[in-house]
C-alpha cells in the first residue's frame, strides 16, 4: 500500500508542477509573484492545520510540503488565468467540487489524509472557497487581462460542466452525510 502513496505523491508533484511552469512562463514576474504568495500561504496554513491536529498525512509533514506547494500553486494559477470575465461562480464551483472529489479519494479510498479534531470535508471545502477568493482578489490586481485566457462563459459546454458538477456535488453530499450507507 505504501507504493500508492508515492505514486500519488509524484503524480501530484509532476502534473501540478508542470502546470505551474506553463502558466508562470506566460508572465514570469506577475504569475511568479502570485506563485510565491501561494507558497507562503499554503505552507503556513498546512503547517498550522497539521500542528493544531486538524489532519495528518501518511508521509511526514516535511515531505508533504512539496505536493502542497505544487497543488495549491497550480490551483491558484489555473483559477486566475482561466477565470471567466462574467459568471465566475459556476467556474469556481466546478473546479472546487472536483478538488473536493480528489480529497475524498485521498482521504477515504487511499487513506493518504486523516482528518482529526472535528475537521471534516466541509471544513476543507469552505476553506478552499475562502482561499481561492482571496487569490481572486489578489490576482485581479496583479495580473492584467492581457495575461489571462478566460474560459468562455457563453458556451454550452461551460454550463453543461456546471450542471454535471451540481449532480456530483449532490453525490458528494450524500456520501458525506451517509445517506445511502
Amino acid at each position: 500500500m505504501e507504493s500508492i502513496y508515492w505514486i500519488i505523491y509524484w503524480l501530484v508533484v509532476i502534473i501540478c508542477g508542470t502546470g505551474c511552469f506553463f502558466i508562470i512562463k506566460t508572465n514570469v514576474l506577475r504569475y511568479g509573484i502570485i506563485f510565491l504568495i501561494s507558497i507562503l500561504l499554503s505552507v503556513s496554513f498546512c503547517i498550522f492545520f497539521y500542528f493544531n491536529g486538524f489532519y495528518r498525512f501518511v508521509l511526514p509533514i516535511y515531505l508533504i510540503l512539496l505536493p502542497v506547494i505544487c497543488s495549491f500553486g497550480f490551483l491558484i494559477l489555473f483559477l486566475i488565468k482561466y477565470r471567466p470575465t462574467k459568471y465566475t461562480f459556476p467556474f469556481y464551483f466546478s473546479v472546487l467540487t472536483f478538488i473536493l472529489g480528489c480529497e475524498i479519494f485521498l482521504k477515504d479510498v487511499v487513506g493518504f489524509i486523516v482528518f482529526r479534531n472535528g475537521w471534516d470535508l466541509w471544513d476543507s471545502y469552505s476553506f478552499y472557497w475562502v482561499y481561492v477568493r482571496i487569490f481572486d482578489f489578489i490576482g485581479e490586481r496583479v495580473i492584467s487581462e492581457k495575461w489571462r485566457k478566460p474560459v468562455p462563459y457563453d458556451k454550452r459546454m461551460y454550463w453543461i460542466i456546471f450542471l454535471v458538477m451540481i449532480v456530483i456535488s449532490f453525490v458528494i453530499l450524500g456520501y458525506t452525510l451517509n445517506w445511502w450507507l
